[in-house]
């Protein structure tokens, strides 16, 4: 049965915003059922597909996955409407492969909505997979310099790992800072809106395949997606962007569903 994982239920709001190893623990055993791996094969020049890498998960036969872009994702409804950087679904896309927590093989998706200049897209199943967990989208003004973050990336071949941090600029770091840094040049910055609004986070280290992972207050509701590493610093897409890009989707999709009925 679908559900929202909130978090809530378990650990209400408080003054403070740090968990305790056991509820860190328990945190990342819920919800890592939201987060999923996203790689993508892509058209080499000429045809043909990129060199691929191996993927392998504990307890299953390995799962060969053609891929250049590897990164992550959350769902978002019980559909299974995932949202994922757009990073990982560039131009030269053939085939979105797809794998939650609780599935023994990649599966197929399609993109449905993309904003290069945000860093966001929106993918769905191509089939039934079965039912979804998904996550909430968290409320601005809720998280503060300063309060803990939390995080569920794939570094490499090592799946689901979590990492903590802390909000460093939470509502005003605009990309024209950091948008001429020579360093972030294979992140694509020229395609990034000027005034995009970022969350800067310390300590999550810095991981190169980090994008698209959902950073989740600690209520477990998201506050915004990974989106590029500058001088080990993390920046994700502001929570604000990301409910416009998914409310924008959610109405475009209600309207073709609504004149697909009239006709």
């Amino acid at each position: 049965m679908a559900m929202a994982l909130d978090f809530e239920t378990e650990f209400p709001r408080t003054n403070s915003s740090y968990l305790s190893p056991e509820q860190r623990h328990q945190f990342f055993q819920k919800l890592k059922q939201v987060v999923v791996i996203v790689n993508t094969e892509l058209v080499k020049p000429g045809g043909g597909f990129a060199k691929g890498r191996k993927f392998e998960r504990p307890g299953s036969s390995n799962t060969t996955c053609p891929t250049v872009h590897q990164g992550a994702g959350v769902v978002l409804d019980e559909n299974g409407t995932i949202l994922t950087s757009a990073y990982l679904v560039p131009d030269n896309l053939q085939t979105i492969l797809v794998r939650r927590e609780v599935d023994e093989a990649f599966w197929e998706a399609k993109l449905e909505a993309k904003s290069p200049q945000h860093d966001l897209a929106i993918i769905v199943p191509k089939k039934n997979v079965g039912p979804f967990a998904f996550a909430t989208l968290d409320t601005e003004g809720s998280f503060r310099i300063g309060k803990e973050v939390l995080s569920i990336c794939h570094v490499g071949n090592l799946s689901y790992t979590s990492v903590v941090g802390q909000l460093a600029c939470q509502d005003h770091r605009l990309f024209r800072d950091v948008g001429d840094d020579k360093d972030i040049a294979p992140l694509r910055s020229e395609k990034l809106n000027r005034d995009l609004k970022l969350l800067q986070i310390n300590n999550c280290h810095g991981s190169p395949s980090a994008s698209g992972a959902p950073v989740f207050s600690s209520s477990g509701r998201v506050i915004g997606l990974s989106s590029f590493v500058l001088n080990k610093f993390d920046f994700a897409v502001h929570l604000t962007i990301l409910e416009r890009f998914y409310n924008s989707y959610q109405e475009r999709e209600g309207n073709e569903r609504g004149e697909s009925h009239r006709k």
